[in-house]
């Protein structure tokens, strides 16, 4: 026992030293890495330190290690890089913690190179875009390596709500140019409804970064057919101007179109004061001829009533009148009907006088028959064409009635009385007609009509003038629904 215990004594240091060097060993093998990377640096091996942070590169913790901090520094501060070392920067850009990514950005700023783009690249472009370094490498991006960017980002043709546009805003006010609209793309109009913090300065920004012809399409084919009232149509043009969607010319021509319109429309409104003052005047004319007006409209209402009577009893007078005396020779009853015999006008014979050439047919209402001979004149009508018993057409005439005679001179006392009353009223017509002209002209009411008539037609004038400015807007700008009232409150 003593033995082993001397034995002990004696190799304990020897076993110390052997546990000693044993964790050296394990150290060294563990942090062999380390020491590579040591030697790699101090030999200026490039292609040895990126091997060695290549194989450390997964673990994200090591990412913060005093020797891969070194190691990246190292490369990242290389003169020129090499194709393996622009491999590992990029092909390995996602497995880099956000620190190491935005370092390698810069860098690669600083030395005018080019990241392939990809949505980790463009995060953190988006993220970090205020800082030094990133916004010089992003304001230095191909529009089309951008859009390609921003598609990545948000989305071809994205939502767009207040979250997106101050997004893009942040971005659009580094990026120095347009975008072309033929990656990414999203509704402008929308964007035009924006109500966040400096809508006006974001909205026109992101406007004027698009391409001039492609925003105007973007914008006008929807507000081509939208109700658009006099006062957005100022604000939209007033904002198409800021941003340039529209040529100075275009704004021109819609200013000039747009005054006209305010000066035609001033002018229309001042003729308010001067018709009312016309119509004033005319109204109070009006009110003292008023009950004579309504006296008259009774008296031209009589005066018809009576024209209309006397016309009928002239009528009835020169029918009644309208017959003839004619010497007849009547010579038997026709037996076409009671009193009608067959008569003609008598001529000379040798034997006295006889019948003759044409034969009629007479019908005698007064006149007896007393046998045949020459009737000297009797009063007939003549009552156009009657058929007699042998088939024959003849010229048929009837006798003048005593009570037609008395019908006549009835109906002429009955015409004199309303001839009379005619005239009465005519004159009554005529005074009043004078009376109602008089106070006319003492008041200057023809002079007032045609005052009021001629500003209804300065009215329509002006009404004309700006239907054809409007017209003028529309053809100008495309739009389809304007409203612009003729007066404006």
């Amino acid at each position: 026992m003593e033995t082993f215990k001397e034995t002990l004594k004696n190799y304990k240091w020897t076993l110390l030293a052997g546990v000693i060097v044993a964790v050296l060993i394990a150290l060294i093998t563990a942090n062999l890495h380390v020491l590579r990377f040591l030697n790699y640096k101090i030999q200026g091996n490039v292609e040895g330190v990126f091997s060695i942070l290549q194989s450390q590169i997964k673990n994200e913790d090591v990412q913060d290690d005093w020797f891969f901090e070194q190691g990246m520094q190292y490369l990242l501060e290389q003169e020129e890089y090499s194709e393996e070392l622009t491999s590992f920067f990029e092909e390995q850009f996602t497995t880099f913690n956000v620190d190491w990514k935005k370092q390698i950005i810069k860098a690669y700023n600083a030395k005018n190179l080019k990241l392939t783009m990809s949505k980790e690249l463009m995060d953190i472009l988006v993220e970090y875009i205020d800082e030094e370094g990133i916004k010089d490498y992003v304001s230095k991006l191909s529009v089309t390596d951008f859009e390609q960017g921003l598609v990545l980002v948000y989305g071809n043709n994205p939502t767009v709500d207040n979250a997106f546009i101050e997004s893009l805003y942040k971005v659009l006010s580094i990026y120095p140019e347009k975008l072309s609209f033929e990656k990414f793309t999203f509704n402008l109009y929308d964007v035009l409804s924006y109500t966040g913090e400096n809508p006006e300065e974001k909205v026109q920004l992101i406007i004027s970064k698009v391409n001039t012809e492609v925003a105007k399409e973007n914008i006008f084919k929807q507000l081509r057919t939208q109700p658009l009232t006099e006062e957005e149509l100022c604000k939209w043009v007033e904002f198409f101007n800021t941003t340039q969607i529209i040529t100075a010319d275009d704004y021109t021509a819609f200013k000039k179109s747009y005054e006209n319109i305010c000066l035609f429309r001033k002018q229309y409104s001042a003729l308010d004061d001067e018709e009312i003052q016309l119509k004033n005047q005319k109204a109070a004319v009006e009110a003292q001829i008023g009950d004579k007006i309504a006296t008259l409209e009774t008296k031209k209402s009589e005066l018809q009533s009576l024209q209309t009577e006397v016309g009928k009893l002239e009528s009835t007078l020169d029918r009644l009148v309208s017959y003839s005396d004619m010497n007849l020779y009547i010579e038997k009853a026709s037996g076409t009907g009671s009193n009608e015999y067959i008569a003609s006008t008598p001529r000379n014979g040798l034997f006295g006088m006889k019948p003759s050439y044409p034969k009629y047919i007479v019908k005698l209402t007064s006149t007896s028959f007393n046998g045949e001979g020459v009737y000297d004149a009797i009063p007939v009508y003549y009552q156009g064409i009657k058929s007699g018993t042998n088939g024959d057409e003849y010229g048929y005439y009837v006798e003048v009635s005593s009570s037609d005679i008395n019908s006549i001179d009835e109906k002429m006392k009955e015409r004199d009385t309303k001839t009379a009353q005619l005239n009465s009223v005519k004159s009554e017509v005529s005074q009043i007609e004078n009376e109602i002209n008089t106070i006319k002209k003492e008041g200057k009411y023809d002079e007032t009509q045609e005052a009021l008539n001629a500003i209804t037609a300065q009215r329509n004038e002006y009404s004309t003038k700006i239907n054809e400015e409007i017209v003028n807007i529309r053809k100008l700008f495309g739009f389809t629904n304007i409203t612009i009232e003729l007066t404006k409150a």
